[in-house]
């Protein structure tokens, strides 16, 4: 039932569709138990619609981390980015330091995704997340080779007590797939 709480446009569409149908039956025989049905759907649909926005998926949660990341790098905050890699990811962690102390972000932009692929029936919660990002680059000390370019992303996190944390990634170009 996750469909449900991720995303309503389906729940919206199938209620779009009923109210079609029984307003055109309503008006093509005039029973007033066709109106009763319809503002019942559109009842149903709006308690739908509320518990979507109150109820807050392991998708939206990673999500917000991914945002989160994204808007760490770019405000070149290495705490807050080591902040959201989990303590004992010291094959995230170490590169994370090299690369922030290397290099002054001025933009990521995420051209495509993020996909994220949830492992629900394993202890503790993890979950797989791709993505390719566009960054520009500024080099903190010396000349660089590019100061921008496309970057595929694959990586994992998992559900800490702290909430979604990285535990790896891997960084390659997205045409090398």
């Amino acid at each position: 039932m996750s469909w449900l709480f991720d995303d309503s446009t389906s729940v919206l569409a199938v209620t779009v569709l009923v109210e079609i149908i029984l307003i055109v039956a309503l008006l093509r025989s005039g029973k007033t138990s066709l109106l009763y049905a319809a503002l019942v759907v559109a009842v149903a649909c709006g308690a739908c619609v509320a518990i979507e926005l109150m109820v807050e998926t392991d998708r939206e949660r990673i999500e917000q981390v991914i945002e989160q990341t994204r808007s760490a790098v770019l405000a070149n905050d290495r705490e807050q980015v080591l902040d959201l890699i989990a303590p004992g990811s010291l094959k995230l962690r170490t590169p994370a330091e090299r690369y922030l102390a290397q290099f002054f972000v001025r933009g990521v932009k995420i051209t495509d995704g993020p996909h994220i692929t949830l492992f629900v029936k394993i202890a503790p919660l993890s979950a797989s997340v791709a993505l390719n990002a566009r960054l520009d680059l500024e080099p903190k000390k010396g000349p660089l080779a590019y100061r921008a370019g496309l970057l595929r992303v694959e990586a994992r996190l998992e559900e800490t007590p702290a909430g979604w944390r990285w535990t790896e990634a891997a960084f390659s170009s997205p045409l090398s797939r």
